[in-house]
């Protein structure tokens, strides 16, 4: 292999290590920018014994250990800001509210916990935005 090959390889061997860094922060959120967390999510949706999972709309959390209350809001949407107050809070990423005599919410390890129901599961960012870009 001549110099100038060795060179176009290391190039590109570099290349391939800074963009694989750079995905895994953005897509494990390894640097948070925020307090808060979105949550990427799925849902099952059947038709004629047919299901598919489609992404369901991101929704930010904003979880204050000071005051023990939750706010949140769509993602990207001009939206009012709603809240929860009867809550239990660590820290951003980990946390439950009380929505009614049977129901909670909350984020555990900046995941949905529990999810509402069988229908909806927890992807990563880049498997929502694959969804949201690319469905079914």
């Amino acid at each position: 292999m001549g110099k100038r090959a060795g060179m176009y390889l290391s190039s590109l061997v570099l290349l391939v290590v800074i963009s694989t860094s750079v995905w895994s922060i953005w897509n494990f959120e390894l640097i948070p920018s925020t307090d808060s967390v979105t949550i990427y999510a799925q849902k099952k949706i059947c038709e004629n014994d047919q299901c598919r999972w489609v992404a369901m709309r991101r929704f930010t959390f904003h979880a204050d250990p000071k005051t023990q209350s939750v706010k949140y809001w769509p993602t990207n949407e001009e939206a009012r800001i709603k809240h929860f107050k009867r809550c239990r809070v660590k820290d951003w990423k980990n946390w439950t509210c009380v929505r009614s005599v049977r129901k909670t919410a909350g984020i555990k390890d900046g995941k949905l916990h529990p999810p509402p129901d069988e229908t909806i599961q927890h992807i990563s960012k880049t498997a929502w935005w694959l969804k949201y870009w690319f469905p079914e």
